[in-house]
């Protein structure tokens, strides 16, 4: 009585050959493995060809930016459009502040005549002469 094989076993097991025959007894022809001319000739040929895409990807890679060196210089020049953004505001700031300024300082002027010239009675001519119109009160 024949045990039957372990699940491992039926996986890991082949089934006994009956019969062994070399290559010759079944009429198949063997295998040249050596190299012939042409052969190494393409070989040849294709190491070559290569060699040559080599070289010329080494000096197409050398023209080209890698994405690191753009993404740096792009955030090199938005720092400085940035930077340029800023001072204009400040400056700009600092214009409006003095407009200010002098529009208070006219308006305090404006207000200060026109108290004078409501206590001297004068009002058309200087109004005339300012511009402000006939009759200021």
């Amino acid at each position: 009585m024949l045990l039957d094989p372990t699940p491992s076993e039926a996986l890991t097991s082949h089934p006994p050959s009956t019969t062994e025959a070399s290559d010759d007894d079944r009429g198949e022809e063997p295998i040249d493995v050596t190299p012939g001319e042409e052969w190494i000739a393409r070989v040849e040929t294709a190491r070559q060809a290569v060699e040559i895409l080599g070289r010329r990807l080494n000096v197409a890679d050398g023209k080209f930016k890698t994405l690191e060196d753009f993404t740096l210089e792009e955030t090199e020049n938005l720092r400085k459009e940035l930077e340029g953004r800023q001072r204009a505001e400040f400056e700009m700031k600092e214009a409006i502040t003095s407009l200010e300024c002098r529009l208070m300082e006219a308006l305090s002027t404006i207000d200060s005549i026109r108290a004078e010239l409501g206590t001297t009675g004068e009002g058309l001519v200087w109004g005339v002469l300012l511009g402000f119109g006939p009759g200021v009160p």
